[in-house]
């Protein structure tokens, strides 16, 4: 299972991109490792075919990079239903850095996320500041406006 992790962000750290990443592995025939949610076999491991889904919430996940997090989302009780906010690093419960040993460093796990555009605002991905679209033709020559503007990746 160790390895199979490994391979994924040492395949990612080539091509820093979830699309080329989930190509190279199915190319592989790399299977993705699952545990059972309960029942009879709850302490089984399934594998089953990796998808662009489960490389994403590894790169974005930073328990990869040995932090453990507690207290990120916070929920509150509203007229319409809940709503659910994520806290900042310092408003959080529990944020301890090195915490256990992780698959990467923290600077890797901070690089992986500066590969991605910030969030906006809307809710809605714009294709536009998309970097994997612009990264063997733009970050050559000239980084993308966001890095500029954000040139510190953060948890």
């Amino acid at each position: 299972m160790q390895n199979v992790i490994n391979l994924i962000f040492n395949t990612y750290s080539r091509f820093h991109s979830c699309q080329r990443t989930l190509k190279e592995l199915r190319n592989q025939n790399i299977l993705f490792p699952r545990k059972s949610a309960g029942g009879y076999n709850r302490h089984t491991t399934h594998w089953r075919e990796i998808t662009h889904v489960h490389i994403l919430h590894m790169i974005h996940n930073p328990i990869y990079a040995g932090v453990y997090q507690f207290g990120k989302r916070k929920t509150q009780k509203t007229l319409t239903g809940y709503k659910t906010t994520i806290q900042k690093k310092e408003d959080m419960i529990a944020c301890i850095e090195n915490h256990h040993e992780g698959y990467i460093t923290i600077e890797q796990y901070r690089q992986n996320l500066c590969h991605f555009p910030p969030a906006d605002p809307t809710g809605s991905f714009r294709r536009e500041t998309c970097f994997e679209r612009s990264f063997h033709k733009s970050v050559l020559f000239s980084p993308p406006v966001w890095i500029v503007q954000n040139p510190f990746c953060y948890i």
